[in-house]
């Protein structure tokens, strides 16, 4: 989200340990691993519209967190800014500004619905990338985190059918109407699994 249009590969590194930090700092000199200065001006030119762009995010993560809660192919809604989130209190008292642009939920049903859901979604890119210019989804059980049991997954609450959520700036209601087209191709593919075991 710093560079504004995803094509800048660079991190930051924080802490309160200052040993380490001296340590970590001493490996990446030794290392050669500090940013360049072409890295360093695109993030620094992103910054110029960065508080706009990330203000509109969250607005619309906060809008569709609301709109999964209440949909009826939705069983739950991961979301601090919900009231209905077991954190929100704390991230109301530690926030002041918004709750951020992450928005994960769990889809009713099984893999079948799930996909019919991506499928439905063709206009949001399939991607692991955070904070682009545009909305993005992915299923972390079939791809960040594949390689982990399935009870390791849930311990972590990741399940089956979660599906993590960047929100983005565009429009809410072009957001809005791709989720809709989604989750109206899980409810079909759920009432088709139905028929077909009866």
């Amino acid at each position: 989200m710093l560079s504004v249009h995803s094509d800048l590969n660079l991190g930051y590194l924080g802490g309160i340990d200052v040993d380490l930090l001296d340590k970590i700092s001493d490996v990446i000199a030794t290392m050669n691993l500090n940013a360049s200065p072409y890295n360093c001006w695109m993030a620094e030119r992103g910054l110029n519209t960065f508080d706009l762009r990330f203000k509109q995010a969250q607005e619309n993560a906060q809008e569709l967190a609301t709109f999964l809660d209440g949909h009826s192919m939705v069983e739950k809604t991961h979301f601090p800014g919900l009231t209905s989130h077991p954190d929100h209190e704390l991230a109301t008292s530690m926030i002041s500004d918004g709750y951020g642009a992450m928005v994960s939920f769990v889809l009713k049903g099984n893999l079948t619905n799930a996909n019919a859901f991506l499928r439905g979604c063709e206009n949001i890119a399939y991607g692991p990338t955070l904070g682009y210019v545009a909305t993005l989804i992915i299923m972390p059980a079939v791809s960040s985190h594949r390689k982990l049991t399935r009870d390791e997954r849930y311990a972590l609450g990741i399940e089956d059918n979660l599906i993590r959520v960047s929100v983005s700036i565009e429009n809410f209601d072009l957001i809005e109407a791709e989720f809709e087209v989604g989750l109206g191709a899980a409810k079909v593919a759920s009432q088709t699994s139905v028929q077909a075991m009866n």
